[in-house]
């Protein structure tokens, strides 16, 4: 969405307060229809992205961590520029300058994100823009070419919302989506993903994407069946390979963790084992040529990548699994390619 011309990506609601315009990543009607203890999970900034582009020298933004602490990533185009740290009930300003010696580079290449946008990475915590000053030049939202041509949308648990991931950009879908030169719509929800119908009619028909991820199951396992799951996931994976028939909707099983390895039978373990048996059961039959099924163990492929939760990726793991959904991904938009051409 657009403010005060900034490009607020992955933001989809804007609430204007004595603290500032606080950012949401969901509609209202989504979030309130979440789980209610579980709902202002919805309320974080994880994948948002503060964009603009200017012809003044400086700008400075000054934003307000409501909660949390975490690490704000800032790029110049595809660039790092800088990295901040917010904490929860502080505000910080952003300075930002243009490096003084790009005005004499030839760069000569032609990167997916132009050199002119600035990038404000927001890590998975509640924020919220308090003033923006651009000492009298204008500020734009980037241009459509100056941007990547497509989208990933990824819908999952608090590992596709990139927890543990100290540098949010490198979380395993952002990664993965940065690899294929794409943006990217991020729609983990830190133990919260369940599959509502409400969430699935948004991100089958509220979003514009050209490849959809979901990452299923693991927040369900403690308090649904394996039939309520079934249910869920089968009306959630229908509505989103319906809404975009030419789009590829890559699911996985879930993602090898600390359930497994118990040496005696436990709920979670026994629900896991069904929920993954289910999911490989819906790709088999539902009639959805676009559907396409990725085992949780070809993304996350070594223990090694989790950490002491036996849950979490930590930050090698990311970047792990972001290589290998890169590969997987890649693959996937060969072969419809190849299919279509």
């Amino acid at each position: 969405m657009i403010y005060r011309g900034l490009e607020l990506h992955n933001v989809w609601d804007v609430q204007e307060t004595g603290c500032g315009a606080i950012l949401q990543r969901f509609p209202e009607k989504v979030r309130l229809a979440l789980e209610k203890r579980r709902n202002f999970r919805a309320e974080n900034c994880a994948g948002v992205e503060i964009r603009f582009c200017t012809d003044g020298w400086c700008t400075e933004i000054v934003l307000e961590c409501l909660y949390g602490s975490g690490w704000i990533q800032v790029f110049r185009g595809p660039h790092q520029y800088a990295s901040a740290y917010a904490e929860g009930g502080r505000t910080l300003t952003l300075h930002l300058e243009l490096p003084e010696a790009w005005d004499s580079l030839n760069f000569g290449d032609e990167p997916v994100w132009k050199r002119n946008v600035w990038r404000i990475q927001l890590p998975p915590m509640q924020f919220a823009i308090r003033h923006v000053e651009s000492y009298g030049s204008s500020i734009r939202p980037p241009k459509k070419e100056e941007r990547p041509e497509k989208t990933l949308m990824a819908y999952g648990s608090s590992i596709t919302q990139g927890c543990y991931a100290q540098n949010n950009s490198l979380s395993y879908v952002q990664y993965a989506a940065m690899r294929l030169g794409w943006d990217v719509y991020n729609f983990g929800l830190s133990g919260a993903c369940y599959c509502e119908p409400e969430m699935a009619k948004f991100i089958s028909k509220d979003v514009n994407w050209d490849m959809a991820f979901l990452e299923l199951g693991v927040n369900m396992r403690g308090f649904f069946s394996e039939e309520e799951f079934g249910h869920r996931a089968k009306f959630l994976i229908e509505e989103v390979c319906v809404s975009h028939p030419d789009k590829p909707v890559v699911m996985t099983t879930i993602f090898p963790n600390i359930e497994p390895l118990c040496p005696s039978p436990t709920l979670l373990k026994e629900r896991e084992d069904g929920y993954c048996r289910i999911l490989r059961e819906l790709a088999d039959t539902l009639p959805y040529s676009n559907l396409h099924l990725v085992e949780g163990t070809q993304i996350l492929d070594n223990l090694a990548c989790l950490g002491a939760d036996l849950i979490h990726p930590t930050d090698f793991g990311h970047v792990v699994m972001g290589e290998n959904l890169f590969h997987i991904l890649s693959g996937i938009c060969s072969e419809q390619e190849r299919r279509h051409s």
